[in-house]
């Protein structure tokens, strides 16, 4: 049932990504024409202001689409079919969820594309030719403590959107609670903010590790991993009772 959730979702959704990325993509290609002819001044000046709104409206796509899906999809009127559905209500959380991580990394790594596709002329594939060449005596410096610290990054990375996701649900979910009826909006943001204070001031107690050498800096991802794995199960958690037993849909 989870697959089909994810799929009603990615469908839902991908309507409005898919077309931005591709926008994406194609001014970033006109920006590389700016690169190789820099004397098109005007062309390379609005390709520039076109892609940055562009990723403004992909920065504002993305947060407003983690906080619609979860609150028009189950705590409006459609949370009506949504809650009566032969699934649980971890997996209605997860498949929101799921979905929203996919998103973010996606636009991560159209970020990533398009500063590529920009700089993509033929002294830059030299370069990165050069580079490609070189990698067996770069990799040949790399020791496992340095491949530890890349691969504990990644994950930092992502057990922190994890728990920005969950966060911004369990803000929402507090807004269920009946006695918060008429100012759902203000209370959503009180809680974000005071979960916000207090999931960083947890981290900045136990991520206060010396990190001036390998070890130091294995030691504070350890943590901030650690920590961002207990937040999310915290906030997974309160998700899940307070749509249990408060759910008072709209």
């Amino acid at each position: 049932m989870l697959r089909k959730l994810l799929k009603y979702e990615f469908k839902s959704t991908a309507r409005k990504f898919l077309p931005l990325y591709g926008a994406i993509v194609a001014i970033s290609l006109l920006l590389n024409l700016g690169v190789r002819f820099p004397h098109l001044i005007t062309m390379n000046i609005l390709s520039g202001f076109i892609l940055f709104g562009l990723f403004v409206a992909l920065a504002i796509l993305t947060l407003t689409t983690v906080i619609k899906r979860f609150k028009d999809n189950l705590l409006s009127d459609e949370g009506y079919l949504m809650f009566t559905l032969p699934v649980s209500c971890e997996k209605l959380i997860l498949s929101k969820l799921l979905a929203a991580i996919v998103w973010i990394i996606s636009s991560g790594i159209f970020a990533v594309i398009s500063a590529l596709l920009i700089m993509a002329n033929k002294a830059f594939l030299e370069e990165m030719s050069e580079l490609f060449n070189q990698l067996p005596e770069l990799l040949a410096l790399l020791t496992a403590e340095h491949i530890v610290i890349g691969i504990l990054f990644l994950i930092t990375v992502f057990t922190q959107s994890v728990y920005f996701v969950l966060l911004i649900y369990t803000s929402i979910s507090v807004s269920q609670i009946s006695v918060f009826n008429k100012h759902r909006t203000a209370v959503s943001i009180v809680t974000f903010i005071i979960n916000t204070i207090i999931g960083n001031g947890y981290q900045n107690i136990f991520g206060n590790t010396n990190f001036q050498n390998l070890s130091g800096i294995i030691n504070l991802l350890t943590v901030c991993i650690i920590t961002n794995l207990t937040l999310c199960g915290i906030m997974f958690a309160s998700t899940n009772y307070l749509l249990k037993n408060h759910l008072n849909i709209e």
